[in-house]
């Protein structure tokens, strides 16, 4: 009788770990992003980076924490697996604006106008209403990404045909 009761509330117990795990993983997946903030407001790049990336094996299409990870990667110097990190992160959201902000500024800081050109273009064109974002933070991403746009054109000797905004 003993070996039962135990069985049972061993089962009782991971049903309710898993019921748990599954109404509260949007919380979790949020807490350990701040972590990550936390860790990233410290200098801490590398643990920021397992933070968010501890947030993105609980659920994989967070695009916070890609951004978040993504940031951490180009503080710590590893542009490479920024590029790549943000650049999943535009597949997963197209109008990804902060995405391709950080992007065209990756590539106007090697010098590299013609590729930075693009996701500058492509930030200036999403509006307000297509993306979760503060107003605060699109006026920040939109309007340095029009004036990095600007810039683009001006090394390149264009004339700004594209900025028809």
């Amino acid at each position: 009788m003993e070996k039962s009761v135990r069985l049972r509330n061993f089962v009782i117990t991971l049903i309710f770990i898993s019921c748990f795990l599954i109404l509260f993983k949007p919380v979790l997946v949020q807490q350990i992003i701040i972590r990550g903030d936390g860790y990233l407001g410290f200098g801490m790049n590398h643990d920021a980076i397992r933070q968010y990336k501890k947030a993105l094996f609980l659920d994989s299409k967070n695009i916070d924490a890609k951004n978040w990870l993504a940031y951490a990667y180009k503080r710590s110097g590893q542009i490479e697996n920024a590029v790549e990190t943000y650049k999943d992160s535009l597949r997963l959201s197209p109008n990804n604006l902060i995405a391709c902000y950080e992007l065209g500024m990756i590539y106007a800081t090697k010098g590299d106008f013609r590729q930075a050109k693009p996701y500058f273009l492509k930030a200036s064109l999403i509006s307000k209403e297509d993306i979760p974002v503060s107003n605060e933070d699109y006026d920040f991403y939109h309007g340095g990404s029009l004036k990095m746009l600007d810039t683009c054109y001006k090394r390149l000797g264009e004339n700004g045909k594209d900025l028809d905004l």
